[in-house]
């Protein structure tokens, strides 16, 4: 990876979202609560740029960069951080994100308070934002 991640600002646990609570789709069973991911989003413009620091496709055209910095993030993750998402960016915009917790189970929502893997994936992804909680779309 290029050192250029070294000046990377971390989170810190006062930056991280408040959960949404544990999802719910029915009614009868409570407040209904959607199902949400706390992910961070790969922007176009951040994927190429993180393409481009860490030698990802070089000699390829910019959009293949592109394309391969998803995979390429993913493989420098461990495994249970591997999961990904489409979520919403606002005005018909969506981005494919990395997906460090959901509000599915008890236990996948602790996962959004483990400061420690949070950061490691900012560090993999250099991420400039915390991770925030959408709701994804549907594939």
């Amino acid at each position: 990876m290029n050192d250029s991640h070294a000046s990377l600002s971390l989170i810190n646990r006062e930056m991280l979202p408040k959960s949404p609570g544990l999802a719910n789709a029915r009614s009868i069973n409570g407040p209904v609560v959607y199902f949400r991911v706390l992910a961070f989003p790969l922007r176009i413009k951040d994927a190429l740029k993180w393409a481009e620091d860490n030698q990802v496709g070089v000699g390829r055209k910019p959009h293949m960069r592109r394309e391969l910095a998803l995979p390429a993030i993913l493989r420098r993750l461990p495994p249970d951080c591997r999961r990904i998402a489409i979520v919403p960016l606002g005005g018909g915009a969506a981005a494919v994100s990395v997906v460090v917790a959901t509000n599915k189970t008890v236990e996948d929502m602790a996962r959004a308070e483990d400061l420690e893997m949070i950061q490691n994936v900012q560090r993999v992804m250099a991420a400039n934002q915390p991770p925030a909680w959408y709701i994804p779309q549907r594939t």
